[in-house]
C-alpha cells in the first residue's frame, strides 16, 4: 500500500506531538548545520516534517534530504522499520528526496552487517564496471542480507544509491561530542567564524532555536543572522559576564542541554557520582588535566578575555584543578556560584578572618608535606587512618583551620582572604622543611577549593590532591598539580 505523504498523518505528526523538547535530536541537527551552511545551495531545514529533519537545497536542482535520528545503538528490528519507511516514502514520492540519512550511535548484528556491506560496495564500485563479477556478487550478498532482515521488498539499488548512514556520534548522554563536532565543522567549513570563542554559544543558541521550531521551517537567512549575532555579541557579553565554562561530571540530575556554554568539558564517563568514585591520578594526568590546559590555551590564543565564569557541580579535586588551570599568575579572574551567591577573585579579600596553622614535624628522611585543611569538618582523624593504612612517612604535617570555627559562614571576600593565607602557610612549610611534594586533604566549599587552586603558584613543590571515598576506603589520590 502506498504511504500517505501528508504532513497531517498521525505517523508524520508523532514526533511533533510526542517529542517536543527532545534535546538529543536538536543537538544532532545543530551539529550538522555548519556543513549544510557551507553548501551555497542550502536553503532551509524543517524539524518533524516527513522525518526527524528535512534539509532543502535550492540551485540548479531542487534537492531535499530526509534524516531519521536515534540516540542509541539500533537493533535489527528498528533498523528494518526505518529502512522500510524510507523505501515507502521513496515509492510514494519518488521525486521528493535526494537522500535518506539514518543517524544513530551504530547498528547491532544484521543491521551493522548490511551497513558495512553497502559501504564496501560504494567504496569499491569506482574500480569496476557495472557487470564485473565483484560488484555483481557483492550486490547479491546485499540482497541476501536484506532478506535476512525481512526487507526482501526493498531493492538493494535503493539502499546503495539513496540511503546514507551517519554513525560517528559517540556517547550521547551529554552533548559535548556533538558540540565539539559543531565547532570543528565550523572551523573546517566556515572559515569566517574560525577561532571565535563564541562558537559554543552559537551552538547553544541554535539548539534552542531548533527546539522551538517544531514543524516550522528555518531558512538560511535566519541561521546566517543567528551566527552573526551570536558571534558579534560574544565579546561584549563575555567581557561583562566572563567566558562561561561548564564542567559536567558530578551532577545528580541530567545535564540540561538547552543551556549554552562557551567551553564544555564532559567528564561524566570518568566519574561515578553515586559511589563518589574519582579517576586515578594517571587518568587525571593523561586526560583531564590536559583538557583543562587546552581550554586555557584556546582562550589565551583567541581572545584577551581573562574573566572565567565556572559552572561546575564538581568534586573538590576538580575545584582545585579548575583554579590551578586558570590561575592568578596566568592573569585570570574567576567567578563561581556558591549556594545563593557568586564568589569572584576580582574583589577585595577580607582580612578580618584568620586561618590557624599548626605544624607537626615527622620523619626527617621524608620530603613529603601533609596538609589537612579543615573548613567545614575536621579531617585530621581520617587523615590519621589513611597515613597509618598507607604506612606513609612525612617530613611535616600542616593543619589549617578557620579561627572562627568549623562550618562558619564564608563569603566570597572571606574565601579569597583565606586562599591567600592558605597559600602562604603551605609555601612557608615547604620551604622550611625542604619538602618536594604536598599531599592535600580538604573538607570545605567548592568555591574555596577553586580559589586555593587559583593561588597554586610558586609553591616550590607539586600538589597531590585527595578525594574522600567511602568510609571503608578512606581517601584516594586524585589530581597531581604541578607547581606553576
Amino acid at each position: 500500500m502506498q504511504e500517505n505523504s501528508s504532513l497531517l498523518t498521525p505517523e508524520n505528526r508523532g514526533g511533533a506531538v510526542g517529542q517536543k523538547g527532545f534535546n538529543f535530536q536538536d543537538a544532532y541537527i545543530a551539529s550538522r548545520v555548519p556543513e549544510w551552511l557551507s553548501d551555497p545551495e542550502f536553503s532551509a531545514l524543517l524539524k518533524e516534517g516527513s522525518g526527524d529533519v528535512e534539509v532543502r537545497f535550492d540551485g540548479s536542482e531542487y534537492r531535499r534530504d530526509l534524516y531519521q535520528v536515534k540516540d542509541h545503538l539500533v537493533k535489527s528490528s528498528e533498523f528494518r522499520e526505518v529502512i522500510d519507511k524510507f523505501y515507502q516514502k521513496q515509492v510514494s514520492a519518488s521525486a521528493t528526496w535526494r537522500y535518506f540519512v539514518f543517524a544513530c550511535r551504530g547498528f547491532l548484528n544484521k543491521g551493522e552487517s548490511l551497513r558495512s556491506a553497502i559501504e564496501t560496495f560504494r567504496g569499491s564500485a569506482p574500480m569496476y564496471r557495472g557487470k564485473d563479477p565483484p560488484l555483481v556478487d557483492t550486490q547479491r550478498n546485499i540482497d541476501e542480507k536484506l532478506k535476512e532482515l525481512g526487507l526482501e521488498n526493498v531493492p538493494s539499488d535503493f539502499l546503495i544509491q539513496k540511503v546514507k548512514f551517519d554513525t560517528d556520534l559517540g556517547d550521547m548522554r551529554t552533548d559535548q561530542r556533538l558540540g565539539d563536532q559543531f565547532v570543528g565543522t565550523v572551523e573546517r567549513c566556515l572559515p569566517q567564524y574560525a577561532g571565535n570563542l563564541g562558537l559554543r554559544n552559537v551552538y547553544g543558541v541554535l539548539k534552542n532555536k531548533i527546539n522551538e521550531a517544531i514543524r516550522i521551517t528555518i531558512g538560511r537567512i535566519e541561521i546566517d543572522d543567528l551566527f552573526r549575532e551570536a558571534v558579534t555579541n560574544f565579546p561584549e557579553r563575555a567581557r561583562q559576564d566572563g567566558v562561561t565554562f561548564r564542567l559536567y561530571h558530578w551532577e545528580d540530575a541530567p545535564f540540561d542541554l538547552s543551556k549554552s556554554w562557551d567551553i564544555l568539558l564532559d567528564w561524566s564517563q570518568d566519574f561515578e557520582r553515586n559511589t563518589r568514585r574519582v579517576p586515578d591520578t594517571e587518568l587525571w594526568t593523561s586526560k583531564l588535566i590536559p583538557q583543562l590546559q587546552d581550554a586555557q590555551r584556546k582562550i589565551r590564543a583567541n581572545s584577551d578575555l581573562r574573566l572565567i565564569q565556572f559552572f561546575p557541580s564538581a568534586c573538590l579535586s576538580a575545584g582545585f584543578a579548575l583554579g590551578w588551570a586558570f590561575s592568578e599568575v596566568k592573569g585570570y579572574a574567576i567567578r563561581i556560584p556558591q549556594r545563593n551567591d557568586i564568589w569572584q577573585t576580582n574583589c577585595s579579600p577580607s582580612a578580618s578572618e584568620k586561618i590557624n596553622a599548626t605544624i607537626l614535624e615527622g620523619d626527617s628522611s621524608s620530603r613529603d608535606l601533609v596538609v589537612h585543611l579543615s573548613m567545614v569538618a575536621d579531617v585530621s582523624f581520617k587523615v590519621d587512618k589513611f597515613l597509618e593504612r598507607q604506612q606513609k612517612k612525612f617530613r611535616a604535617r600542616l593543619s589549617l583551620t578557620p579561627d572562627s570555627g568549623l562550618a562558619s559562614n564564608i563569603t566570597g571576600p572571606t574565601a579569597l582572604g583565606y586562599a591567600y593565607q592558605i597559600k602562604h602557610a603551605i609555601r612557608n612549610a615547604v620551604d622550611k622543611f625542604g619538602c618536594q611534594k604536598i599531599h592535600l586533604f580538604y573538607a570545605g566549599p567548592l568555591g574555596l577549593a577553586a580559589f586555593i587552586g587559583w593561588q597554586f603558584n610558586a609553591m616550590h613543590a607539586p600538589i597531590q590532591c585527595y578525594e574522600e571515598q567511602s568510609a571503608e576506603e578512606g581517601y584516594k589520590a586524585s589530581c597531581l598539580l604541578a607547581s606553576n
